[in-house]
C-alpha cells in the first residue's frame, strides 16, 4: 500500500509541471491572437482600404462621408486596434458595396471585376470585426 501511495504522490508532481506548461501555452496562444491583430490583420486591412482602388474609393463612390473615410485611413495607419474599432465601419461598408455596383453599372468592372471588389470587401469587413471582437 505504501508504495502504491507514493507512485501515486509522484505521478501528481509530474503532472504539476505539465499543467504549468498547458497554462503557459494558453497564455501564450492568446497573446499570440493580439500580436496576429496588430502585426498581421491591421496592415493587410490598410493595403487594402487605401487608394482610389481601395475599399476606401469604392466607399468614396457610393456616398460615404469624407470625414468618415478619413477616419478609417487615419485608423489604419496608426496601426492601433483599439483606433480601428472606434470607426463606425456599418455606414462605411453600405457605402462601398453602393460604390461597387456604381462601378459595375458604369461599366468601370466586369462581372468579375465586381465579384473581386466584392469578395475584398467581405474580408475587409470579416477583419474590422475580428480586430472589435478581439476587444471584448
Amino acid at each position: 500500500m505504501v508504495s502504491v501511495m507514493k507512485m501515486n504522490t509522484t505521478g501528481l508532481a509530474a503532472i504539476r509541471p505539465a499543467l504549468w506548461v498547458v497554462a503557459m501555452l494558453a497564455v501564450a496562444a492568446a497573446c499570440a491572437g493580439v500580436q496576429a491583430r496588430e502585426h498581421a490583420l491591421i496592415p493587410a486591412m490598410a493595403a487594402a482600404w487605401s487608394g482610389d482602388g481601395g475599399v476606401s474609393g469604392d466607399a468614396l463612390i457610393g456616398g460615404a462621408d469624407v470625414a468618415a473615410v478619413d477616419a478609417m485611413s487615419v485608423a489604419l495607419a496608426s496601426g492601433d486596434r483599439f483606433a480601428v474599432a472606434l470607426v463606425d465601419f456599418s455606414g462605411l461598408s453600405v457605402a462601398a458595396a453602393h460604390g461597387i455596383d456604381l462601378r459595375y453599372a458604369r461599366g468601370d468592372v466586369g462581372l468579375s471585376g465586381r465579384e473581386s471588389l466584392v469578395n475584398r470587401l467581405g474580408l475587409f469587413s470579416d477583419s474590422y470585426w475580428k480586430v472589435v471582437e478581439g476587444l471584448r
